[in-house]
C-alpha cells in the first residue's frame, strides 16, 4: 500500500507486482493479513479490506465521521478476525466495524 491509495498485489513472493485499480485518493499507510482478509489503514479514517488473493478491495472509513489518520494496524485478538488496534492520530480499537478511541469518544 502507499500514496494516493496505491495497492499492489504479488502472487510470486514479491518478484512481480500488479497494481489494483485505485479505490481512494487518500494515502494508505499500513497493511496486515488477519488470517481471513487483508486490512489497510490510511489518512482521513480510510480503512480498506481485500480478499485472501488480494482481490475485491473495498474502501470505507474506520467509523462514520472519523477523519483521523492511521499509520499502523495490528490484530487485537488472534482468535477474533476483524478485531484491530489502530495507531496514528490516536490509539483505538476496531472490532467488527465498531470503533473505540482510547481516552476520548470515537465520534
Amino acid at each position: 500500500v502507499g500514496l494516493s491509495g496505491t495497492i499492489l498485489v504479488t502472487h510470486d513472493g514479491g518478484l512481480h507486482w500488479t497494481p489494483v485499480a485505485p479505490q481512494t485518493r487518500e494515502h494508505l499507510n499500513n497493511v496486515i493479513w488477519d488470517g481471513g482478509q487483508w486490512g489497510a489503514v490510511g489518512d482521513k479514517g480510510v480503512f480498506a479490506t481485500g480478499g485472501p488473493d488480494g482481490s475485491n478491495w473495498k474502501i470505507g472509513r474506520v467509523s462514520e465521521g472519523n477523519l483521523g489518520w492511521n499509520t499502523q494496524i495490528a490484530r487485537a485478538d488472534a482468535d477474533q478476525p476483524g478485531h484491530y488496534v489502530l495507531a496514528g492520530a490516536g490509539l483505538s480499537r476496531l472490532a467488527n466495524g465498531s470503533l473505540s478511541v482510547f481516552g476520548r469518544s470515537a465520534d
